[in-house]
């Protein structure tokens, strides 16, 4: 927000970069192919990550150009988080299997051990608590060792589509919106749901959460602040 910048990117295949104080489009990136399905970026080093068909794509935003690919997913990528400062990335696919990369070389640095039993619809990463934790079509929930590339925990087998997450890496805790409408909150240290929200009447496709209090968009609803600290 200080920097008044935004990043979109759609089923148009395209890349937005736009300026929110003058309300204009700077940069336009064009993608290739298939729709871009899931971006993040990095404001500091100019750069954002994306996930297009069965490649990942990095950016350079200061020269507006795709700097490379990033090859290995044999069905398209679904999803995807980024570590910046520690150089690594993980995706998703809908085969349910997630990838490890090194962004610097531009490589696969491995594939998790394990895999969802449908398409992984969300997924995060912190490369210095070691953790990823992700989320697929049937529900399941699992807690991975990004070092050694082996699933840790299985949170939940079976649920609602996961459909979206956020995590509190200090606090161990994390959200997770899902496709009836709900959102979830883990306490993954202790591997138990602690609260079920029930207030979208469709898919929750987005969550947010800042000092105690969570932000939720559906689709076709209002967006939702539920009170997390009451529960």
């Amino acid at each position: 927000w200080p920097a008044r910048r935004a990043v979109s990117a759609g089923s148009d295949r395209t890349i937005r970069l736009w300026d929110l104080h003058h309300a204009a489009c700077l940069e336009s990136l064009r993608g290739e192919g298939t729709p871009i399905e899931c971006i993040k970026l990095d404001w500091r080093s100019q750069q954002a990550l994306s996930g297009s068909g069965e490649k990942l794509k990095l950016w350079d935003l200061t020269s507006a150009s795709r700097s490379r690919d990033l090859l290995g997913h044999r069905l398209a990528v679904t999803c995807l988080d980024a570590d910046w400062d520690a150089g690594r990335a993980i995706s998703g696919c809908a085969a349910g299997t997630l990838r490890l990369w090194e962004l610097d070389a531009g490589a696969c640095a491995g594939t998790l051990g394990g895999r969802h039993a449908q398409a992984v619809s969300c997924v995060a990463l912190s490369w210095g608590e070691r953790r990823a934790l992700s989320g697929c079509k049937s529900g399941a929930i699992r807690v991975w060792d990004v070092t050694d590339r082996v699933c840790l925990a299985l949170l939940q087998e079976r649920g609602p589509a996961a459909t979206c997450l956020v995590v509190d890496w200090v606090m161990q805790q994390a959200a997770f919106g899902s496709a009836d409408g709900s959102l979830a909150a883990w306490d993954m240290e202790k591997r138990v749901c602690m609260h079920v929200l029930r207030e979208h009447q469709l898919a929750v496709s987005s969550v947010a959460v800042s000092s105690g209090c969570t932000a939720t968009g559906a689709s076709g609803a209002a967006d939702q602040n539920p009170d997390c600290d009451a529960g």
